[in-house]
């Protein structure tokens, strides 16, 4: 499930009425939550950025009439996208690193830096789905040419922000 929430986001939870059933209870892990309704549905708000499971036993009276343990459901909240790093721009054609910020929450980058040396089209230098620094220092092998560098935070059951991009030429 994919939130927009940075806390707590409202899930349904929906299931098959049975037959002879008075009434449901709902268990919910992590927490131990335990709902007992009469409906076939119930919205609970849940914390973001956290793994679930769950289940549902009916019930006549007292007795269980369904209650298979072995019945849990498991489902992920995503909390809402994280912010896109901000990348400085260079003071001068001659840097030879480059940075951004690193958002709360960031645990990591998608680094990709991409090179046009001839105005044709953008050709991939270099692409790290897992980069931890929130710089880039050049080789001298790269120097001289126009590149983009695209940069993007990635975080532990967070979505992944927006991609953030600058142009720029490098001097040789």
């Amino acid at each position: 499930i994919k939130s927009t929430e940075s806390n707590q986001t409202n899930v349904l939870f929906k299931w098959t009425s049975q037959e002879l059933a008075t009434h449901y209870k709902i268990f919910l892990e992590p927490g131990g939550v335990q709902k007992q309704i009469s409906e076939t549905e119930i919205k609970l708000d849940l914390s973001v950025a956290k793994k679930y499971k769950w289940r549902v036993t009916s019930y006549k009276g007292k007795e269980a009439l369904h209650d298979d343990p072995a019945a849990w459901r498991e489902f992920t909240i995503y909390g809402k996208p994280l912010d896109a790093p901000v990348i400085s721009e260079l003071n001068t054609k001659y840097d030879e690193s480059i940075q951004w910020t690193k958002p709360k929450y960031t645990n990591t980058f998608h680094l990709k830096i991409e090179r046009n040396s001839d105005n044709s089209d953008w050709k991939k230098v270099l692409e790290n789905e897992n980069y931890t620094p929130s710089n880039f220092r050049f080789p001298k092998k790269y120097f001289g040419g126009n590149y983009r560098i695209s940069v993007k935070s990635k975080g532990e059951l967070l979505q992944d922000s927006e991609w953030s991009e600058y142009q720029f030429y490098l001097a040789g």
